[in-house]
């Protein structure tokens, strides 16, 4: 879609993006599209954020109402797989959260005391600063 809105953008004369916000800011019943988010619409960035953003759009670069509906439909393709990726991303995000963690490395102390007999622990204290230490 973003290589369509590009070319889109070409056979329109390639106006500004100045141009572009400005015939989106005055026309009556459209939504302004700011200058900053052409360029990132335009490069493939991003893609429109609403069915509204992308109908001001497709009227500042003069395409007419009759030929909205097809861009619409490919818009929301487009936007229907974005979001399915996102929940993908989500849910896989989630499971790697969600691992069992390893065990602990220490024994855990009872309430009696320290660690059960026969529990070590594979840690080391920190070297203390100023001095090295060695292993043997």
């Amino acid at each position: 879609m973003g290589a369509a809105l590009r070319n889109l953008h070409l056979d329109a004369g390639a106006p500004s993006c100045r141009e572009i916000e400005r015939r989106t800011r005055t026309s009556a019943g459209t939504m302004r599209v700011p200058r900053n988010t052409v360029p990132q619409i335009l490069s493939r960035q991003r893609s429109p954020s609403s069915r509204d953003q992308l109908r001001a759009l497709l009227s500042a670069l003069s395409v007419p109402v009759s030929g909205h509906e097809d861009w619409l439909r490919a818009w929301s393709r487009v936007n229907r797989r974005l979001q399915a990726d996102r929940r993908a991303a989500r849910t896989r995000k989630d499971r790697l959260q969600r691992r069992p963690h390893a065990p602990n490395a220490i024994a855990p102390h009872t309430a009696d005391g320290p660690p059960a007999s026969g529990a070590t622990s594979s840690l080391q204290p920190p070297p203390q600063r100023g001095y090295t230490t060695r292993r043997s």
